[in-house]
């Protein structure tokens, strides 16, 4: 391993100026929790070795708290540093794009001289890590740069939108970026529709409700894997982040006590809404929270966060894996806020006769908590919110699309 040769980012910052707003949140929201020693190779380069199989949010945490330490000695652009990650298996699409957020902050933030080494172990679920910018960052700092910002390549599409300029024509062109790319490759009409707009949706709801610009990050795998009973089949796996100070249950909130606190009359899905909080909040434990309740309030139909609005709502997303899943022989798709993450699964996402969606087998969200499956604690906190969608979908034979 070559540790005498890393080249300055500054100039590769100036030509490559996008910057990504707020991700520096990522280090200032994950603040040291351990004090450890760390490894220092005798040319003064700081060293990060990963122990472990699997790469995901336990991980990340490590790594950020490795910096934490690092920085808590002195700036991180004093000393080279390098992560080794060594043979790794990168246990979902994000786990891999929150690594490539944490090496762009790293360089373009804090001028650090960055180089990092790893060997995927690629699943149907993280193929796309073949086309990671990451690649690159090691020996064409530029190529990592414009790569992180933006691509459409072979199988990959890749693109920060600037909050600054998202206008309703905007999302529509994105929107049919989206599609156009989607159906280049073979996914099917429908599916690509629902892809498309939905993906549009979520652009748009991250950055009305935060301010700060958003990535997105859609790959397509590039040979047919072959399932357990024969059949050929496709990943398609996406990545929507922002970062910001806002959680993706903060406006509902304030919006919702806010409401209740006043004289206005409620309209009748929001008056629901906080009468189930009255009955959810009889049964918080150390898993289930007010902020989860607002979470998983945020994707029931016309309910929304958005100031000004009382009648539309966050049902798309549940709608768009409700479609995939009947088509999908495998899903792991999640939003991440904070230091939670609500699971999508099928068996839980059925709306009843009111389309209210429980997050729970019995269909009920306004008397039944989600059932624990659906929340997941994590060590890292997620500045702002991320969602994770991956799909596997069959081959079908007859017109050689995906279904």
């Amino acid at each position: 391993m070559q540790t005498d040769i890393f080249v300055s980012p500054l100039n590769s910052t100036m030509k490559w100026g996008i910057i990504m707003f707020k991700d520096e949140l990522l280090l200032k929201n994950n603040p040291m929790k351990i004090k450890t020693k760390i490894k220092m190779l005798p040319n003064k380069v700081y060293v990060y070795t990963n122990r472990s199989a699997n790469f995901s949010f336990f991980e990340i945490s490590q790594i950020l708290n490795f910096l934490q330490n690092v920085k808590n000695r002195h700036k991180l652009s004093l000393l080279p540093i390098i992560i080794d990650l060594g043979c790794i298996k990168f246990l979902d699409k994000l786990s891999y794009v929150l690594l490539e957020c944490i090496c762009y902050n790293l360089i373009v933030k804090e001028n650090c001289k960055l180089r990092i080494f790893y060997k995927g172990r690629e699943t149907i679920y993280t193929a796309g890590i073949d086309m990671s910018c990451m690649k690159f960052l090691n020996e064409n700092r530029d190529e990592f740069l414009k790569k992180f910002s933006f691509e459409i390549y072979r199988k990959h599409f890749r693109r920060i939108v600037k909050c600054e300029n998202l206008t309703g024509e905007e999302i529509c062109y994105i929107t049919q970026d989206i599609e156009t790319f989607l159906k280049t490759w073979g996914i099917d009409d429908e599916c690509s529709d629902y892809i498309s707009v939905v993906m549009g949706e979520l652009i748009d709801n991250a950055i009305e409700h935060s301010k700060t610009d958003c990535l997105i990050d859609i790959d397509i795998t590039e040979e047919p894997w072959v399932a357990p009973d024969g059949s050929e089949v496709y990943g398609v796996n996406i990545v929507v982040l922002n970062f910001a100070d806002v959680l993706i249950y903060n406006n509902l909130m304030r919006k919702l006590n806010s409401l209740a606190d006043s004289d206005v009359e409620l309209p009748p899905r929001y008056r629901n809404a906080m009468d189930a909080r009255s009955f959810h909040s009889n049964k918080w434990n150390e898993n289930y929270n007010e902020e989860d309740f607002f979470t998983i309030t945020a994707f029931q139909d016309k309910i929304s966060g958005r100031e000004n609005s009382n009648n539309t709502g966050g049902r798309g997303l549940t709608q768009l894996i409700e479609a995939l899943e009947t088509r999908s022989d495998d899903s792991h798709c999640y939003v991440l806020s904070g230091n939670k993450a609500i699971r999508f699964m099928k068996e839980y996402l059925s709306q009843n006769d009111e389309q209210w969606v429980g997050f729970n087998k019995s269909r009920d969200y306004l008397t039944d908590i989600p059932d624990e499956i659906c929340i997941h604690k994590c060590t890292f906190h997620m500045p702002g919110t991320a969602y994770n969608l991956n799909f596997v979908l069959k081959k079908e034979e007859n017109n050689n699309e995906q279904t």
